[in-house]
């Protein structure tokens, strides 16, 4: 129907993709189901939320794969030989992931697809503060940050919102150094 098509690469074996026309159907189809549900405003309002968090999160991945320090520039890779430092990074996870859950269950409320997050979410953590720290940031399993990633993907296809675009817009509203 020209909304997919078949590629072959060298590099990374064949797969199927959307088309520019299969990914705007994508997002009408998505767009309609937001509104048919009349929940548009509040899946909106409930993203604000998630972003009011989403920059404490990735600072949060950032220190979990990075050791400490003062120049952002000369931090040294996470070995994770200090038990000390990832015991206090997997609490911070642990308190976000409280304070994101209300945040998953309002999603699931508007929309009933979102409501595979918030179980998938709990997953993650149970398994990260069991001590299997894959399940923090690893794209080998369907680790917290995975299931971010795709949630905010999700979110962003769902409202319509430019990925580009909305990271542009927010870097410029930062505070620069």
């Amino acid at each position: 129907t020209g909304e997919v098509e078949y590629k072959e690469t060298n590099n990374f074996g064949s797969f199927w993709r959307f088309t520019n026309e299969g990914q705007s159907r994508v997002l009408a189809l998505l767009a309609e189901e937001l509104d048919g549900a009349g929940a548009r405003v509040a899946v909106a309002e409930t993203y604000e939320r998630f972003l009011a968090v989403d920059f404490s999160f990735k600072e949060l991945c950032t220190d979990w794969q990075m050791l400490p320090g003062d120049d952002p520039k000369t931090r040294q890779l996470n070995n994770h030989a200090d038990q000390g430092y990832d015991t206090t990074v997997v609490a911070r996870l642990n308190l976000l992931d409280e304070r994101m859950q209300p945040i998953y269950a309002d999603f699931a409320d508007h929309l009933q697809r979102f409501a595979g997050y918030g179980p998938r979410f709990a997953h993650a953590i149970e398994h990260v503060l069991g001590g299997d720290h894959d399940w923090f940031a690893s794209p080998r399993v369907e680790s917290y940050h995975h299931v971010w990633q795709e949630m905010h993907y999700n979110l962003q296809s769902t409202l319509g919102i430019d990925r580009a675009e909305e990271e542009a817009s927010r870097a410029a509203a930062e505070p620069s150094d």
